[in-house]
């Protein structure tokens, strides 16, 4: 599994510079960092970091958590769940579901 660059440099530009995002390497794929914060991470889809409150919402929005596989077995992240594909095409939405910011 791998994440885009051309991806998580997308997210960089709605989220835009004062938002404080950066970039780092995450396992094949990219970490979305505030400050030594990971808010989200870019692999095969850009996922948010969702506090177990909000996680039943995201699930009936029709958003997935994190799963990658590892010697035959799939492992599932529930921290991160998938960010809707229309939000990546908007920065305020975006800074909502990553960051908790209007």
């Amino acid at each position: 599994m791998t994440g885009s660059r051309a991806t998580a440099e997308h997210v960089l530009d709605l989220l835009g510079p004062a938002s404080g995002v950066h970039l780092a390497g995450f396992f094949g794929g990219w970490s979305l960092r505030r400050g030594a914060v990971q808010v989200g991470i870019v692999m095969d889809a850009v996922y948010a970091k969702v506090p177990v409150a909000e996680r039943e919402a995201w699930h009936d929005s029709g958003s997935a958590p994190f799963r990658y596989t590892a010697r035959g077995r799939t492992v599932t992240v529930e921290a991160y769940w998938s960010v809707p594909a229309d939000a990546l095409e908007d920065g305020a939405r975006l800074r909502r579901l990553l960051l908790g910011q209007p």
